[in-house]
């Protein structure tokens, strides 16, 4: 009878261990995207530092509201200014209904197409200025503060000295430097929901789905150790 019931008890083990497995290496953990550039971004936050040429480092964030059809409802916050609204088209990059220094039928800063290719011309705005016409020139493996190891487009302003790092797989803006005649400023990534971020200075240790492979193992290698016992006794 003990036999039997360690029988079972192996064999849920082994079978909940599988489920366990599938379900933490489909849906996520770290590592994993948050959602696809289908639906763009709805529930998005991604948090910057601003640091305008001629004034103090300010906090910064942009969050991302599902509106209707194709438009999402942005709103950009800066400390000391409060915070800015707009609408934008997941279709095109458009900026419509716009309270901000981001105007109507410009291309948002924050995010590009995941499509892009070495030679592509992006349109970007630039706040204080209209668009600019960035190249992608390249694409690296960079590793930055609090999210190690990340993907990214290389993009290069035609004319001013201007260039920004967009996550490959999300489009989403890491970091830009966005001058114009009369000045500029630098957005750099700190904290978003797109993409887990590292503890700082913490190694990311074993995925969790690596762990809940380890179950299924043990528990194959168990039932396998325990028929040969029972081969044996029956001998």
């Amino acid at each position: 009878m003990k036999s039997k019931a360690t029988t079972y008890f192996l064999v849920i083990l082994l079978s909940l261990s599988i489920i366990a497995t599938f379900s933490s290496y489909s849906f996520g953990d770290s590592g994993n995207l948050r959602t696809s550039q289908g639906k763009i971004f709805d529930g998005l936050y991604a948090n910057y530092t601003y640091d305008d040429v001629a004034e103090p480092v300010r906090n910064s964030s942009f969050n991302y509201a599902h509106d209707s059809g194709d438009f999402y409802n942005v709103s950009w916050w800066l400390e000391d200014f409060g915070t800015e609204t707009w609408l934008e088209n997941i279709q095109t990059r458009i900026i419509l209904n716009s309270t901000s220094v981001y105007a109507n039928g410009y291309h948002t800063p924050t995010w590009v197409f995941t499509n892009l290719s070495i030679g592509d011309l992006i349109p970007i705005v630039v706040d204080g200025d209209f668009d600019h016409s960035f190249n992608v020139t390249d694409e690296l493996t960079v590793i930055y503060p609090g999210f190690e190891s990340l993907d990214v487009w290389v993009l290069e302003d035609l004319v001013y000295s201007n260039h920004a790092w967009y996550e490959r797989n999300t489009g989403l803006l890491i970091k830009g430097t966005f001058l114009w005649p009369t000045g500029g400023y630098i957005f750099t990534l700190t904290a978003t929901n797109m993409f887990q971020s590292s503890p700082s200075g913490a190694d990311n240790g074993v995925p969790s789905f690596e762990i809940f492979l380890i179950l299924p193992i043990i528990s194959i290698v168990s039932l396998i150790i325990l028929r040969r016992m029972q081969k044996v006794l029956r001998i």
